[in-house]
């Protein structure tokens, strides 16, 4: 039922709606946001998702309006917001 609804939401929320980026840092987090419907800056996001995810080895999930978390793989340009989730580190 709440996929059903996620999938409504975004079929009618203005795509105008910026995204943006939920990173944890040494402050707590950063938020980063993107206008996309500036090609340009989906572009900046896309490489962003990927250099987190990829190189710096993120877990990536999709909020939903709820609050619910559902993990990404792959950069999601009609997400409202990514929280991007530090890997955990044995010692």
């Amino acid at each position: 039922m709440k996929s059903v609804l996620r999938k409504l939401w975004r079929a009618v929320r203005p795509m105008e709606a910026p995204m943006q980026f939920s990173i944890p840092d040494i402050t707590g987090h950063s938020t980063e946001v993107f206008d996309r419907m500036n090609k340009r800056d989906l572009v900046r996001a896309e490489k962003r998702f990927m250099e987190l995810v990829g190189e710096q080895k993120f877990t990536a999930a999709i909020r939903s309006g709820d609050g619910e978390r559902t993990v990404i793989k792959s950069f999601d340009p009609s997400a409202d917001e990514t929280v991007f989730i530090r890997p955990m580190q044995g010692g």
